[in-house]
């Protein structure tokens, strides 16, 4: 199965089921990621605990900060003491809500989570609403990202600068430089050499 294939199919799952935790699973909450594919997590009760991410959603789904999942308690763990088995959106966390399966603890902090991000949203459709409406805003950004007729002549300029380069032409500085004649070097009359610069 290739990557992308892969990648498909856990997204679907991902967004598509609607899990109900067990009685040995517990909803935790990610507080931060120390790197090697694991997070630290918070339970409804306070206890931090490290957890590690299944092979199936390495590179195929993002954790960050504030988000919850569903996770295995591992028996044998020392410092890594549970699995992810699920990770939960904020559909998943409605649901759990109204069939009454979430945790208290976390109820306002999932309540915040949805309003900053809801606000956010509302913010950039405001900024994007703004500058679709504010015509001096357009003007202004028109007037300062049109060049002038000066730069552009100036541009002309330099490139025309670049463009020209020193060939080796009978009257240029570089066939001066190069065509020694006999008279310069001592030769006979009828011989003519070209040096490099700087010899003799």
């Amino acid at each position: 199965m290739s990557q992308a294939t892969k990648r498909k199919h856990v997204v679907k799952e991902v967004l598509g089921e609607h899990m109900v935790p067990s009685d040995q699973q517990q909803i935790v909450r990610v507080l931060r990621t120390p790197g090697n594919n694991l997070h630290e997590v918070e339970t409804a009760q306070g206890q931090r605990f490290l957890v590690s991410m299944p092979s199936k959603y390495r590179k195929n789904i993002w954790i960050k900060r504030g988000d919850f999942v569903i996770v295995d308690p591992i028996e044998e763990g020392e410092k890594v003491k549970a699995e992810i088995s699920f990770v939960l959106c904020k559909d998943h966390v409605r649901s759990l809500q109204k069939d009454g399966h979430w945790p208290e603890a976390f109820s306002q902090v999932a309540e915040k989570h949805n309003n900053n991000r809801n606000r956010l949203s509302q913010n950039s459709q405001l900024s994007h609403s703004r500058q679709e409406k504010s015509p001096a805003l357009k003007t202004i950004l028109t007037f300062l990202l049109t060049p002038t007729a000066d730069s552009i002549m100036r541009a002309r300029r330099r490139v025309k600068r670049r463009r020209r380069p020193e060939t080796a032409g009978p009257t240029s500085p570089l066939a001066q430089r190069l065509v020694l004649g006999s008279s310069e070097r001592g030769h006979s009359q009828g011989a003519l050499r070209i040096f490099p610069p700087g010899w003799g």
